[in-house]
């Protein structure tokens, strides 16, 4: 081949190299900048962290009664404890609010009695438990969530004399360690009869 042909085909790849080149500018100009992969790791970990919950506190063994059998617990605790019934709800609202609260308290470990905490305590931890576990309705009260305790037969509780003043001790605890709850509440529809009471401690001796 002549140094002349050489010349040219020489100039010939030169075009085509800079033509590509001119390419290869043109497609990086409408990419999109590469995102640093740690920003990407950081949304993978803020997304896990807005969408992770943590599971309600709940008792396995917890067994539940069915609704005619609520139905005749809390009439047994009703008749125990006439100061119970309310003028305020009405029968089906009132029920209702034991009915929720009884769940809560099966899931609740026991143990001596516990005064260390107010019952309005007590009846917050109800609620905002009954509404994680999508129990409706979720708001109870201290009438509620007394005859519950009553109900379920297994759990110490102090005398009722004053309710609802100074009786917030309770053979609870406010999650499900401890003691399981038993299905004590069939012996109370067996002989609707209520656990007594138990002297209250010595900070709230009445």
């Amino acid at each position: 081949m002549k140094a002349r042909d050489l010349e040219k085909e020489l100039a010939s790849l030169r075009e085509t190299s800079a033509s590509l080149e001119k390419q290869v500018a043109v497609l990086k100009a409408s990419k999109p900048p590469a995102e640093d992969r740690s920003v990407e790791a950081k949304r993978v970990v803020e997304h896990r962290g807005v969408t992770i919950t943590p599971m309600p506190d709940q008792n396995p063994s917890f067994v539940m009664p069915s609704g005619e059998e609520l139905g005749r617990l809390h009439e047994i605790v009703i008749a125990r404890y006439p100061q119970f019934t309310t003028h305020v709800q009405p029968p089906g609202e009132a029920f209702d609010g034991f009915r929720c609260a009884f769940p809560r308290i099966g899931h609740l470990g026991r143990d001596k009695l516990n005064d260390k905490l107010a019952l309005v305590t007590w009846i917050d931890d109800a609620a905002l438990w009954l509404r994680d576990n999508q129990v409706y309705p979720n708001r109870v009260t201290v009438r509620d969530f007394v005859c519950a305790v009553l109900a379920h037969g297994d759990v110490d509780y102090i005398p009722l004399d004053r309710f609802p003043f100074d009786c917030s001790a309770f053979g609870l605890r406010r999650d499900s360690t401890g003691r399981p709850a038993t299905d004590a509440w069939r012996a109370v529809l067996t002989t609707k009869r209520l656990r007594d009471p138990v002297p209250p401690p010595r900070s709230i001796r009445l």
